[in-house]
This record gives structure tokens, sequence and C-alpha cells, in this order.
């Protein structure tokens, strides 16, 4: 079956359409120019109408999205060992060169507003799952981003794969947020750990993605608890 779009052009031919062939789709659109794809791709444009599904699962304000759903309880799950919104920020460099005594504006609103939302009884949970040793990027959202927010009462674990090599799998699920026990939106992110965008899972996906989390949860070791076993990761043993 091919479903065509046909208030798009007047004679009902190369309309924009989505038509099954063997092993997948091919879709007919708009051509977009972007210098970013590779020889032998392109992109192209679809109106939404022709994937409501997907057009549904689009969150284009994550934090919006979040604010209209978490009344109790917030579990974000990370599993990325570098990200970008990290080493670009100002806070970055002075990290590595041994100055932790100040915090940005910014980091000081986040901290505000996690602490506003602990005090109402909007419960915020971070769980990393990660590979020790680590990444000079991780000494520093574990040493910086995730100080300032346990310290506004999130509540911080650290699950490692050498330690629990059994939930290996979650690296393949990638960061998700799972808001209230029931909703999911998962972060897609490219190869140098840069947010590509965010879309909401389906009702029965996200089931799915809570009961792993709550798991992984019940494994991971509190961050205060982790750092006294891993103090090799300090900034000043790393700089030793």
């Amino acid at each position: 079956m091919t479903y065509t779009l046909r208030d798009q052009c007047g004679t009902g031919f190369n309309c924009p359409r989505i038509e099954p062939t063997e092993g997948g789709f091919l879709l007919t659109g708009d051509a977009v120019t972007d210098p970013a794809v590779p020889d032998g791709e392109a992109k192209i444009f679809l109106d939404g109408a022709m994937l409501p599904e997907l057009a549904d699962l689009s969150v284009p304000d994550l934090g919006a999205w979040v604010g209209a759903r978490h009344t109790r309880d917030l579990l974000h799950v990370e599993t990325l060992d570098r990200y970008a919104a990290d080493v670009e920020a100002e806070d970055y460099p002075r990290w590595r060169d041994g100055h932790d005594d100040h915090w940005t504006a910014d980091q000081l609103a986040w901290a505000d507003h996690v602490r506003g939302d602990v005090a109402d009884g909007r419960a915020w949970r971070r769980l990393h799952v990660l590979r020790t040793p680590l990444t000079e990027a991780l000494q520093y959202e574990l040493d910086r981003p995730y100080r300032l927010c346990a310290g506004a009462g999130e509540q911080i674990r650290i699950l490692d794969l050498v330690e629990h090599p059994e939930v290996e799998g979650m690296l393949r699920l990638g960061d998700f947020w799972a808001v209230d026990g029931i909703h999911v939106a998962r972060s897609h992110y490219d190869a140098d750990g840069r947010l590509l965008g965010v879309t909401a899972a389906a009702a029965e996906t996200a089931a799915a993605y809570v009961v792993l989390a709550e798991s992984a949860w019940q494994m991971g070791t509190d961050l205060h608890e982790w750092w006294a076993a891993h103090p090799q990761y300090r900034r000043g043993a790393r700089a030793a």
C-alpha cells in the first residue's frame, strides 16, 4: 500500500509519498540541501501528516515536556562518556586548570530549579551507566555538575559495568528520562555527544524502559559512596 499526499500536487503524480519496497520503504518529498549529507544519500522533507505517529513522538522542548508530566518522580538515565554540552561549557576549562570555586549563573539557576522541585515533593533521580576508567569528561561531570545537583537534592547513582557486566545492554538503550514511572523521552546524540533531538516513547515501549531503569537504579551506587570508593578519579589525584 502506498500512502500519497495528493493535496500538495495538482496532478496526483510525483506527490509526497511513502511506498513499501523489499526490506523497507521509499520516500518521495521535497529535496533539502544539506552539505553535511554524504555522497550517495539525500535528505527530503515530508509533511508531518504523512507520519502522524512520529510527529506526535517528537519532543521539541524537553523542559516543557518534563514539566507538564513531572508530579512526583523523575529518573534520568545517562550512558555516554562525553557530552558536548559539558566539555564546551565555560566551567570545563576552569575545572581542568584546577579552579572549582565558582558556579556560573546558569548552573546556579538549574540547581535552584531542582531544589524547588524537590522541596515541592517532585523527586529528581539520575543514574549514570558507565565503564571505568573514567574519561576526563566524565570526571568533570561527576565532580562538578553532579556535585552541584546532589547538593540541590537530586539523588544520583553510578552503575559501573566493570562491576555489573550483566547490564551491558543499558548502553544500547542510550539516554532517556522516565517521568512518574509512566512517560519516557529518549535523547539522541551524535558520536561527539551533541544532542540531536528528543522523542517520546510509545506507551508499551515506555513501560519496558521504566522497568529497566528501576532495576538498574537498584543496582547503582550512591554518588558519595562511589567517590569514596574511587578517590583516584578526583581532580587532585588526576593532576598529581
